[in-house]
């Protein structure tokens, strides 16, 4: 796979950055979460991301809305493209 004992030993040292850095942060990721969590913050986060969801639920249903209505109309514009085509044969 590799052509030179260079390039493997490049690979070597990058992976074994990568699992050096991959320990290290999952390592560091529960030192932050010790304690007990503030039952507000917990729900003013809650109630954050809800609205988050909510608003991003609504813009989608409202692209699809158009979207499915432009779809349609060049649908109905090829077939009915299409039908007249054949009738005036």
């Amino acid at each position: 796979m590799f052509k030179t004992l260079k390039e493997n030993k490049h690979v070597k040292k990058i992976s074994g950055a990568a699992v050096v850095g991959a320990a290290v942060v999952a390592t560091a990721v529960p030192a932050f979460a010790e304690g007990t969590a503030d039952t507000a913050t917990v729900d003013s986060m809650k109630t954050a991301f809800g609205n988050i969801v909510a608003t991003g639920l609504l813009a989608i249903g409202g692209l699809a809305v158009l979207g499915l209505s432009v779809f349609g109309a060049m649908y109905a514009w090829k077939l009915g493209r299409k039908a007249f085509s054949m009738i005036g044969k």
